[in-house]
Formats: structure tokens, sequence, C-alpha cells
């Protein structure tokens, strides 16, 4: 291309096929392009008292969104809202804003976003898109502020007055969406509101039209379940088999992702950590242990675990994990650790974890616990060194 007009045509060619770096290049030759053009609109727009916009600001903060650079997306968004330019989408821009929060894990800031969105009826987004993602934060706030409370978040969570098109998704149980995202995010609220039964209901039509999008049969989705995003769901699936008390159903699944990952299979790097962490949480329920201290340190040692399963995608694995996500695999470690008489290494991790997520209730329970330990061990050693001298 050597005109601007098919610099731009390139720029959405590039969105669509989501070659985001590919976008940002076009962006930037794009703006040099049209350098003299910017010249005179900069002369006309400071005439008339107001900075010209560069280009495709909104394109290109939605690129460092989906490149994981979310600190620099917050500064593209507010850059175009200080030029108070009407020629872009508002409506997208705030809906990126959004999105945004909730990657940097500002989920209430996010909720509050969206809830103004659907209540203002704005046709220029997608509703059904908006309920999903209203949603998902909801989930996200209500986990984060009950971590860092002893308050119940089911409770909290009934004080919460939906918009319309939520309140009509969710006493519909979401028969009329399109995608699989609206029910999955609707079952994890199910979910957070101890409602079991309309989280299954829930979860079972989002893996019907998650099947369906893949191209695969219902019945045949274990056996598919590096096809689309079956894992994820079925992953789901047995994070509420397990919560209802069904732990061998809730492992089958596991052992499935497990094994796809084993065999080189395509599974999301977030879907992977869940799945490894809820298997070993299940096992360390079950007392499991190894005789050899080699093996039992392995199996003690989630990091380790997590690191094989995502072939140590660290960076992927953080833009996958939300929040509450990243704070319970946190403490799952912790929890095998203490089992494994790690004590030390425990007390690193608990630090590391209080300075990224401040001091959760789960946190400051392990700290106490990892507290008694160390001085059990003292004790032991105390007694052992006695009856050594004696």
């Amino acid at each position: 291309p050597t005109g601007p007009e098919q610099t731009e045509a390139l720029v959405y060619a590039a969105l669509q096929t989501n070659r985001w770096e590919d976008a940002r290049a076009a962006i930037r030759k794009l703006r040099q392009q049209q350098q003299q053009q910017q010249q005179q609109q900069q002369q006309r727009k400071q005439q008339e008292g107001a900075p010209a916009t560069p280009p495709l600001l909104l394109e290109e903060a939605y690129c460092m969104y989906r490149l994981n650079k979310p600190q620099k997306a917050l500064l593209l968004l507010s850059e175009l809202q200080q030029q108070q330019q009407q020629q872009y989408n508002t409506a997208a821009a705030t809906h990126l804003h959004a999105q945004v929060l909730h990657r940097c894990g500002r989920y209430r800031e996010a909720w509050e976003i969206y809830d103004r969105l659907l209540r203002a009826n704005d046709n220029s987004v997608s509703t059904e898109l908006l309920v999903s993602n209203y949603l998902a934060s909801t989930v996200c706030m209500l986990q984060t502020e009950a971590a860092s409370s002893s308050s119940s978040s089911s409770s909290s969570s009934s004080n919460i007055s939906h918009p319309a098109a939520v309140a009509a998704a969710l006493k519909q149980n979401c028969s009329s969406s399109e995608t699989f995202e609206l029910p999955f995010n609707a079952a994890a609220l199910a979910m957070q509101q101890q409602q079991p039964q309309a989280a299954a209901a829930l979860l079972q039509r989002s893996l019907e039209l998650c099947a369906a999008e893949a191209g695969v049969a219902v019945g045949d989705a274990l056996r598919c379940i590096d096809s689309g995003e079956l894992a994820g769901v079925l992953v789901q699936q047995a994070v509420l088999q397990q919560q209802v008390g069904n732990a061998a159903a809730a492992e089958d699944i596991y052992s499935a992702v497990l094994a796809a990952v084993e065999q080189q299979q395509t599974i999301d790097a977030g879907v992977a950590a869940v799945a490894v962490t809820n298997a070993f949480a299940a096992a360390l329920n079950r007392g499991q242990q190894q005789q050899q201290q080699e093996e039992q340190q392995q199996q003690h040692d989630l990091d380790a675990l997590i690191r094989r399963a995502t072939k140590g995608a660290t960076e992927t694995l953080e833009r996958k994990l939300t929040v509450p996500q990243a704070l319970g695999i946190g403490v799952n470690r912790c929890i095998g650790l203490l089992k494994g008489g790690r004590v030390e290494e425990c007390r690193r991790v608990l630090a590391s974890l209080t300075s990224r997520f401040g001091s959760s209730v789960s946190l400051l329970r392990l700290k106490a616990a990892a507290q008694v330990q160390q001085q059990q061990q003292l004790l032991l050693l105390f007694l052992a060194a006695a009856a050594a001298s004696a």
C-alpha cells in the first residue's frame, strides 16, 4: 500500500486477523503518511482552540490491550478522552476502557462502567457482549472483595441490582444466548451465589454452544477437549462437581486436561493452570504422599507442576488468570509446601503473595499455620537435641 487509505485498510485487516504488532506498525506508518494532512488539521484546530488527535488512537489502544499491555492502553484511552473528539465511537472506547480495567484487576471500576452502559441502552455495542462482560466483572469483584473481608461473598451478591438486560438473561437462563461466554459467566455467578443446580444448567448450555462452535458433538467433548474452548467449559464443570462433593467426576476432567497437555495438544495456559491446581488440591485433601523425599518435594511443589503444564508461559499465564484465580493458585501452593514440611519456602511465597494481593483472609490464615508449624518443628528439634544429650 502507498496511500493513507490503503494503509488504513491494512490496519483493519490486521485487526481482523489478530495480528496486533502488524496493526501497530501500520498505524505508525499511517501517521507518517498523514503528517501533511495532520499539520493542516492542527492549524485549523489550533485556531479553534482544540488540539488535533493522532489517528486510530482507539485501535492502537485495543492492540495494547490484546498484547497484554494494559497500562499503555489506559494511557492511550486517557489521551483520546482528553482530546474530547467526537469522531470516534464513544461507546466502543468506554467499553474498551472497562475491558482494560478488568485486565488490570480493577473489577469494581470495570463493573461500574458495564452497569452504566447497560442502563444507557446504547445499541452501538452488542448487548450480549456487555451482559457477558458485566457478569464476569461481577464475579471477580465479589470474589476479590470477599477475599479481603470475613463476610460471605454470596450475601453481598444478593444486594446487587442488575440492569434490565442482565436480569432478563438470568431469568431466562441465557436460553437466547448465541455465544457460550454468556451462560458460562452466568454460571460462575450462580456458583458464587451457592446455586449449584442453576450453575449446572447454565454450564450445560455453555457446553452445547461451545461444542457447536467447535464442530464437536456434546458427547465427544471430553475426548475432543483441545477443540475450541471446550477445555475451559469442562474445567468449570469440574470445579462445580468439586463444590458439590463429586470429586471423582471432577478429577476425571482434570486428568483429561493434563493428558492433553502431556500429548502436546493445544490447551489454554490459564485452563491448564486451574486444572493442575485443582487436581493438586484434591490429592492433598486425600492425604496422598510419596515415600521418597524427592518425589514428595515434586508433589508438593505446585509451581513446578504449573510450569510444566504451561511450558513456562509465565507472561501468558498472568494475562489469562483473574486475580481470584491467581490468589487461589498461590494459596494452594502454600498449602502444599506446608504439608511437605517446607515452612521457610512457604513463608517466602506468602510474603510475595501479600505484596501482590494484600492481606486477604486466606493468606492471614496461612501465615498463622506457617507460624504454628515452624514452632512445632523447633520444638521437635529441641526435644531431639535433648534426647541426644541425655
